[in-house]
């Protein structure tokens, strides 16, 4: 059963940063027991260890040493989800509505795509970002605020972890 859609920085800042696989093992062994929950995006799971052509061919065990994440999340059978042809309309004509570009302080292109994916889906958005209010311009909306404004549910990583009853 598909319940979020997680954004890029839900894995990368979660397994870099916050909580690395070698101190919290038993925390991504149970994140992987709900794979079938976690919705990955295709653009979302290109951005995760993007393994450059050079490498596709390399030993697994090369690949593993190079592309922790991305490995992990092969092995433990976590899929990408092609983006619907829907969510990517919708979330071009959000690019225009919340000014995103390369430069913008806000959303990014695969944080709107993730967005879309969950509003068409009705599911959860789960992101790190953070922001209480609207800031006056648009361009500078984070994820939570595109949420509330698209009424999308988001919440936060531990949010997540607590409504999977995920305890370390």
């Amino acid at each position: 059963m598909e319940l979020y859609c997680v954004d890029t920085s839900i894995f990368i800042t979660a397994w870099y940063v916050l909580y690395p696989a070698k101190l919290f093992p038993s925390l991504w062994e149970q994140i992987a027991a709900h794979r079938d929950g976690i919705i990955i995006i295709k653009p979302v799971y290109d951005e995760i260890d993007p393994l450059p052509s050079a490498d596709r061919n390399l030993p697994s065990g090369e690949k593993s040493k190079k592309y922790p994440l991305r490995t992990w999340l092969t092995e433990h059978g976590f899929r990408e989800t092609p983006l619907s042809a829907g969510a990517e309309r919708l979330s071009l004509e959000w690019e225009k509505a919340y000014e995103t570009s390369g430069f913008s302080k806000g959303a990014s292109k695969n944080d709107l795509r993730t967005i879309a994916c969950a509003k068409l889906r009705d599911k959860t958005v789960v992101s790190f970002a953070k922001q209480v209010s609207f800031p006056s311009e648009r361009s500078r909306y984070k994820v939570p605020s595109i949420c509330r404004e698209q009424d999308v549910d988001c919440i936060d990583f531990i949010g997540m972890l607590t409504q999977l009853h995920i305890r370390v």
